[in-house]
């Protein structure tokens, strides 16, 4: 018993020591791109979208880490706070250099986004169907949407480099949440099939898979509502009265 419970914490310091490292990987990479964001005004886009993946990196180090919760609570508010004043920032000199841009080609270039993104709200539910009655893979289901996540990737750089007349601020922020929202989806997806396919097949009734992918139901409702939203006020500035789901 003594054995196993300093093998148990053992493992625990080894754990906290690779966060800790990842920690202070990551931090150097964020002040690094600290510094090119000063540094180099040509892709302020790109260096912007990497300090966040950044900041993203050390938040979740330091909610891994065994520390006083209400010091870990404001250091987490403390660089939230800083990574935020960054980015208002960010937008603001964004919007600030091209108030001139032409609202409705920013919408028409938004709306281009949005319809490459439409084909991976694809319904699933078919395939997933044959793959239980053994007429399809569950392996070919989660290589498409491995393949969806990079499209939705690039789709989040392509928005990035969008740059945002003065009344479009609130379009593109909506967009950048159907693309974050997307991807919660999309990884959480994976896992479901994943825990499908790993499940005896007398074990999948409508209520077992009801509840396997209870949460993911709710994310894909939740996307379908934002991207109806989006698309209402896209087509209105347009002109054009369409909705594509519904």
């Amino acid at each position: 018993m003594q054995k196993s419970k300093k093998n148990l914490n053992t493992s625990m310091k080894l754990n906290e020591i690779e966060t800790f490292n990842h920690l202070i990987h990551s931090s150097e990479l964020y002040i690094k791109q600290l510094q090119n964001l000063k540094n180099d005004k040509n892709t302020i886009n790109e260096n912007i979208v990497s300090l966040k993946n950044y900041f993203d990196d050390i938040l979740s180090s330091l909610k891994s880490l065994p520390a006083n919760s209400n010091l870990l609570n404001e250091i987490i508010e403390t660089i939230t706070n800083v990574q935020t004043a960054y980015e208002n920032n960010f937008y603001t000199e964004k919007i600030n250099s091209i108030s001139n841009v032409n609202l409705h080609n920013f919408i028409n270039k938004l709306n281009s986004i949005l319809y490459d993104f439409l084909p991976l709200m694809e319904n699933i539910e078919e395939k997933l169907n044959q793959a239980r009655e053994n007429k399809y893979d569950y392996q070919l289901i989660i290589n498409k949407l491995e393949k969806n996540l990079t499209v939705n990737d690039n789709l989040k750089i392509s928005l990035s480099k969008l740059p945002i007349p003065q009344d479009g601020l609130n379009l593109y922020h909506q967009m950048e949440e159907i693309l974050e929202t997307y991807n919660e989806y999309n990884t959480k997806l994976k896992y479901c099939i994943k825990n499908e396919n790993l499940s005896k097949k007398e074990e999948l009734t409508k209520e077992f898979i009801g509840k396997i992918y209870e949460q993911t139901d709710y994310i894909y409702s939740k996307l379908l509502n934002q991207y109806n939203t989006l698309k209402h006020k896209i087509d209105s500035k347009l002109s054009i009265s369409t909705y594509l789901y519904k």
